[in-house]
């Protein structure tokens, strides 16, 4: 372990306990070369007392998110999940919990891991982007506002643009409010929406 960082020591220990395994090959190298390999040996009565370990933190600190319909515990302590690299508040717990819940169903359903994916994205916001229209034209149309914002107090930019938001979104509301009865004479939204924008 001489040449392992704290990072790799720990994850090679965890590997260990949890696919109960005694004898690891551990092996650093680049593209081109290999750099260092390493055969680790952890003893039986190692890994039962590190096993121990993590059931007891499961045990008093996870369990509970295991069952059909969990919700936070009033004692749930936030510093077991959290770290200064990564750190974890109740919140992000709670809005993560039922995506999470989810997902761990359809695994079991299909009997496979997830496909690889970098983001999982609320429905609700699929929509919206998808419908909200180009958000560069909002700069088009303040160019023709004779107003010298650079020599403005911030508290007068913050005003300004405030009302100028209002009142371009009231008109884009407007117009699609007042033209949806000519939804049906279109095949896509997208032919609908650049209808209304150019009328």
């Amino acid at each position: 372990f001489i040449k392992f960082s704290v990072r790799f020591k720990k994850s090679t220990v965890h590997h260990d306990t949890t696919l109960k395994l005694s004898k690891v090959l551990y092996i650093a190298a680049t593209d081109c070369m290999l750099v260092y390999a390493v055969l680790i040996y952890f003893p039986d009565q190692y890994l039962e007392t590190n096993e121990k370990l993590l059931d007891n933190v499961f045990k008093d600190h996870l369990a509970w998110a295991y069952v059909d319909s969990p919700t936070l515990p009033e004692n749930l302590n936030e510093q077991v999940f959290s770290s200064t690299p990564y750190p974890v508040s109740l919140e992000t717990i709670a809005v993560h919990l039922t995506p999470w819940k989810r997902l761990c169903e359809w695994c079991d359903l299909a009997g496979l891991p997830l496909p690889v994916a970098r983001f999982i994205v609320p429905f609700a916001l699929v929509i919206w982007n998808r419908v909200k229209g180009p958000i560069d034209v909002f700069p088009h149309y303040l160019v023709d506002i004779h107003f010298n914002i650079a020599s403005s107090l911030p508290r007068q930019v913050h005003l300004i643009r405030s009302i100028q938001s209002a009142v371009f979104n009231g008109s884009l509301a407007e117009k699609f409010v007042f033209n949806r009865h000519l939804l049906e004479t279109f095949e896509m939204y997208d032919e609908f929406r650049e209808f209304v924008r150019r009328n």
